[in-house]
Parts: structure tokens; C-alpha cells; sequence
């Protein structure tokens, strides 16, 4: 698959279904359309994995993916709750760089005390 930006989120659908506060379908639909609000389109699904790409070499869609994330974590509390994976890849200048925007997002926590 062919990409600049990449973002593949994948929720805990066990855990979802056992809690019975929310239904997996309504969760990935949030998360779909919280991209779709910002642009963000190309979207396919590899079993439990939402995968988020583009191809544009335009530097607002590497600032949307992370707005994105970030309210996704910090914003909606169901998520740090469900989410097993949120990998970001950017593969500018051919490199397929891949990080755990959670443990980011943690570490970033810890550090400034905001967990």
C-alpha cells in the first residue's frame, strides 16, 4: 500500500462487547468520521485494524493525522480505554518510520504531568 502519512488504530472489540457500554460499529464509526470531518478519506479496514492514509505531499495533512490522534486520546475517554494500537508511519523521504502514538502520548503524560 502506498502512502505518505499512515495511521492504523485498532480497538480492543472483546473488551467493547463485554463492557456493553458502547458497540464496536459505533466506535469505528466515530474514529471514521472524525477523520472524514477533517479530510482524511482513504480509510480501509484489515480485519480489526482502521487504516488512514494519504499520498499528498501537502504538510496539512501531517498536522491533521495528529489532531486527530490527539483528540481521539485525549478527548474522548473511551479511548485509552479500547485502544490497542495507534501506529503512526511516515514514509517522507522513502523512510518507513512506524511509532506508538499511545506510548507517545503516555510518555508525554508522565512527563508533564498531565495523566
Amino acid at each position: 500500500m502506498e502512502y505518505r502519512y499512515k495511521l492504523e488504530i485498532e480497538l480492543d472489540e472483546d473488551k467493547i462487547r463485554a463492557d456493553g457500554e458502547y458497540t464496536v460499529e459505533q466506535l469505528r464509526q466515530h474514529i471514521i468520521d472524525s477523520f472524514a470531518d477533517v479530510g482524511i478519506t482513504n480509510m480501509v479496514e484489515d480485519g480489526k485494524t482502521i487504516i488512514f492514509i494519504d499520498n499528498s505531499y501537502n504538510f496539512d495533512y501531517f498536522a491533521r493525522f495528529g489532531l486527530i490522534a490527539s483528540d481521539l486520546y485525549y478527548d474522548e475517554p473511551w479511548f485509552s480505554k479500547y485502544a490497542n494500537k495507534m501506529l503512526w508511519y511516515n514514509a517522507e523521504h522513502g523512510n518507513d518510520h512506524c511509532e506508538d502514538v499511545i506510548a507517545v502520548f503516555t510518555r508525554g503524560d508522565k512527563l508533564y504531568g498531565t495523566a
